[in-house]
């Protein structure tokens, strides 16, 4: 680890990562939706597939601001503030070598 704060934002990378994987899962099975769905139901291809484009966007900038935490553990130039407080069950769940 480079530093003592870079172990707190990889703390708080993990943290965000663990609570919002699910949105991943869900844009990628309503994406597969969209492609199963329209064999059968032929007018459900342009709701799913505009659905399946906002979770998509969504997941892309939630992506980006998991990342934003993870870019801030060894790229100190690109901190802008001190780490955020990790919640201690959160920290207890997952230790890291300091």
């Amino acid at each position: 680890m480079a530093d003592v704060d870079g172990g707190k934002w990889l703390d708080e990378h993990m943290r965000r990562a663990e609570k919002f994987e699910w949105a991943f899962y869900f844009t990628a099975l309503l994406a597969a939706a969209a492609i199963a769905a329209p064999f059968k139901w032929k007018k459900s291809a342009l709701p799913l597939a505009v659905a399946t484009l906002v979770l998509a966007a969504g997941s892309v900038a939630l992506a980006g601001w998991i990342s934003h935490a993870g870019g801030q553990v060894r790229h100190r130039e690109f901190r802008d503030g001190p780490p955020p407080n990790v919640e201690e069950d959160a920290h207890e769940h997952h230790t890291h070598e300091h």
